[in-house]
């Protein structure tokens, strides 16, 4: 076994994720032969969630000190999580792995993901409905983070095990069926592997001629964004005649991609055609993030999206103005905003007192001014003694004054 040269220069710091298993134990060791260890270090992360997680710790610490380099430890205190345990434990691992980098100047990250990982996260995609682009299989490098074993599998693992004698610890819950990966890999692949030696070779194949397919349609798709696509710290949207006019090979694709770049969240195929089908005015991606219809515009929000500042909103204005209404509008130059002002976000219900001193809902302002479903909740609104007084840059309403910050 050995390391593919174009994963890691001699100048790099690496930072290896260390759990103490066979894979990380093998990594530790070849990494060792080709570097010098004051540029190597172990990061192990200790979710809290089994019984003897403690002792894994100490046994990473120990090799640690073995072989003298430096030791960073970060525990999670998982052990209450009572739903989607392994990928809130997986989120939850990469932050702190990335951390402790960053802090420490480490700028790589080594994980000891197999031939064998890769092959079993294809039948766990398969298993919850991924799309094809999500079947391409763990990546070798992506930012800070490298996996320099994915050429080889768990019996060229165990092979180097034994004829380096390596120390190792076993995780006892691998052989329990607890989560779908120990029932794919104790279960269901020993069972296909009796009808088809070949089966391991033919995934990877795949796999590798979906990572090229996916790298054809990124080009396509990353331009696409670059584009058409306009992003908010919370939001993003694109006009929504051009994803009609796309193949759907790349409609699929597309929201696969906004949601996890922007949104570091995912969904099976079924949830994104079910988006691209259009048929619903509002529709819950995931526990993170919405997505939103009107008759101009599709939009991906997080649940938790705060009010847009004043420089944002120009900016949105900028975009939007062609597409909606707006009446004695405030625009730039008589924007005025002082110490008196609050900026608050819609609430249903909520009056507005017009400029004409008609109180009308601000919900039926909105409609008035065709401001996207989207948008409402996140326009901001000026405020002066519990009275709103403006939408900036849509409507100057009755007690609007800029020549004074008080109520008329």
């Amino acid at each position: 076994m050995f390391l593919k040269k174009s994963l890691i220069k001699k100048s790099d710091k690496i930072l290896i994720a260390f759990s103490g298993g066979k894979d990380s134990v093998v990594l530790l060791d070849l990494l060792l032969k080709s570097f010098e260890k004051s540029n190597i270090a172990i990061a192990h992360i200790n979710h809290e969630i089994r019984e003897n997680s403690s002792l894994d710790a100490r046994f990473s610490q120990d090799i640690a000190k073995k072989y003298g380099i430096l030791y960073f430890q970060k525990n999670l205190g998982l052990k209450n999580i009572s739903s989607n345990i392994e990928a809130v434990a997986r989120d939850n691992r990469y932050n702190a792995l990335i951390k402790i980098a960053k802090d420490n100047s480490f700028n790589k990250i080594a994980t000891a993901h197999t031939k064998s990982d890769n092959i079993e996260q294809f039948f766990i995609k398969l298993y919850r409905g991924s799309s094809l682009s999500g079947l391409g299989g763990i990546s070798e490098a992506r930012d800070m983070i490298i996996r320099p074993l994915l050429a080889y599998s768990s019996e060229d693992i165990k092979a180097y095990i034994k004829n380096n004698n390596l120390s190792h610890i076993e995780d006892e819950t691998n052989a329990e069926n607890l989560y779908l990966r120990n029932k794919i890999r104790n279960t269901i692949l020993p069972k296909i592997n009796i009808e088809n030696y070949d089966l391991h070779t033919h995934i990877i194949n795949l796999m590798t001629q979906i990572e090229k397919d996916n790298l054809y349609f990124n080009n396509i798709i990353n331009e696409f964004i670059d584009k058409n696509v306009h992003i908010f710290n919370d939001f993003l949207f694109f006009d929504k005649s051009l994803l009609l006019n796309l193949p759907e090979s790349i409609k699929t694709r597309l929201i696969h991609k906004l949601l996890y770049q922007f949104f570091n969240t995912t969904s099976n195929f079924n949830k994104i055609m079910e988006i691209i089908k259009e048929d619903k005015e509002k529709l819950q991606v995931s526990s993170k993030v919405d997505l939103f219809f009107d008759n101009n515009f599709i939009s991906i929000v997080k649940n938790n999206a705060k009010t847009l500042n004043i420089k944002d909103t120009e900016r949105l204005f900028s975009i939007i103005k062609d597409k909606i209404k707006f009446f004695r509008a405030c625009e730039t130059s008589d924007l005025f905003i002082d110490e008196n002002i609050q900026l608050i976000n819609f609430t249903t219900g909520e009056k507005f007192q017009k400029y004409n001193n008609k109180t009308v809902k601000l919900k039926d302002v909105f409609i008035d001014h065709k401001i996207p479903i989207f948008l409402r909740r996140l326009w901001p609104l000026l405020s002066l003694n519990n009275e709103v007084i403006a939408l900036a840059f849509l409507e100057k309403g009755y007690y609007y004054n800029p020549k004074n910050s008080y109520k008329q």
